[in-house]
């Protein structure tokens, strides 16, 4: 819908900023005809702008309105202040000045911050809404995304967006940390479960996860091409950061390739016999697996949490597990890397090699 603030708009960048058709065809997202039109539209005389006026009466007074416009813009509109009102406020602080000029400023700055203002207002009761209905990640997620659209807005100078509304909304804090990995007992339960498991590729998968460390996608997409068994490495040619990676195999994660059925004309390490494509989804049979484990609490990527404890537990250093597990920040391995109560003990047990309590011997 065209409206008459577009035009003007339009028309302000020929007249006042002496642009070219172009140039405001790329700033406004406009196509060059459009621009074409709309300037030679009825009317297209060059319009009268405001002169720009002095210190007056009312110029020492702005910042309390300023202020006071923009804690209405927060409220709702049947308990935002009139222009009497502030008036009346602003005259008890001492100012002499008229009506008009105070409604001329109020008309000005609702045109311009007042509607950004607005809009914060508004993204604040979506995201009050939201919350309601959603949890705290998926209402972060909602932010970014309103936050993204109206940088884009910004960045493309479409009418009438002259700041991002979002600024001032915080993404709530997160509290989902979980901590689940397998103990040594646990892992050989899991195995047992998925010897059994109808799915022929699930006694390969889990254990390829459990002994690599890598993602639930890396490993169902990996490729026999990508397994380098001389130089004992696996290359990984896209990760979740985009980036390629190579994960070091252990001689047991050799050997365990070695078991794994190749097929003739099929790329694919862990295909689907049916398919000799990777699969989509090992929900199903991995949730019969570790249920008939007795472990119905474990994820998929709880498999790489038990993989970065094992290496710290053998004394491993998060450095060597950053590495491992493919983590751009050491803050991302410390998540992971969760130790063993035993080694916990261990470490506070050296403190009684220096203490000696008075009575202690």
């Amino acid at each position: 819908m065209i409206t008459m603030e577009m035009i003007g708009k339009v028309r302000r960048m020929k007249l006042r900023e002496q642009l070219s058709n172009s140039e405001i065809a790329k700033r406004t997202g406009l196509s060059r005809n459009t621009v074409k039109k709309w300037l030679k539209a009825p009317g297209d005389q060059a319009p009268k702008y405001k002169r720009q006026s002095g210190f007056t009466k009312l110029s020492a007074f702005e910042a309390t309105l300023v202020q006071a416009l923009k804690a209405d813009s927060h409220r709702p509109k049947h308990a935002r202040r009139s222009a009497r009102a502030l008036l009346a406020q602003l005259q008890a602080q001492g100012h002499r000045g008229g009506y008009s000029r105070l409604t001329d400023f109020i008309r000005g700055w609702r045109e311009q911050e007042g509607k950004a203002a607005s809009k914060a207002y508004d993204i604040g009761r979506v995201l009050t809404r939201a919350g309601q209905r959603l949890s705290a990640a998926t209402v972060n997620r909602l932010l970014v995304l309103l936050r993204y659209m109206f940088n884009l807005a910004i960045r493309w100078h479409t009418a009438g967006v002259v700041s991002n509304p979002t600024a001032t909304h915080k993404l709530k804090r997160l509290s989902n940390h979980r901590e689940r990995f397998l103990s040594a007992a646990e892992t050989q339960q899991l195995i047992v479960a998925v010897n059994a498991s109808p799915n022929p590729m699930l006694r390969f998968i889990i254990p390829f996860l459990l002994l690599t460390g890598a993602r639930k996608r890396e490993v169902l997409d990996a490729q026999w091409r990508d397994v380098d068994a001389a130089r004992s490495f696996w290359r990984i040619p896209k990760t979740k950061s985009g980036r390629e990676r190579h994960v070091p195999l252990s001689t047991a994660a050799i050997a365990l390739l070695d078991t794994v059925p190749r097929r003739r004309h099929c790329d694919w390490i862990f295909a689907n016999p049916k398919t000799l494509k990777p699969y989509v989804s090992i929900f199903s049979s991995w949730n019969t697996a570790r249920t008939a484990a007795g472990l119905a609490d474990v994820r998929l990527h709880d498999l790489r949490h038990s993989f970065a404890s094992f290496l710290v537990n053998a004394g491993c250093s998060l450095y060597e597990v950053q590495k491992i597990l493919g983590h751009s920040s050491v803050i991302m391995t410390q998540r992971y890397s969760h130790l063993s109560q035993d080694s916990l003990l261990r470490a506070a047990s050296h403190a009684g090699n220096v203490v000696s309590p008075a009575g202690i011997e």
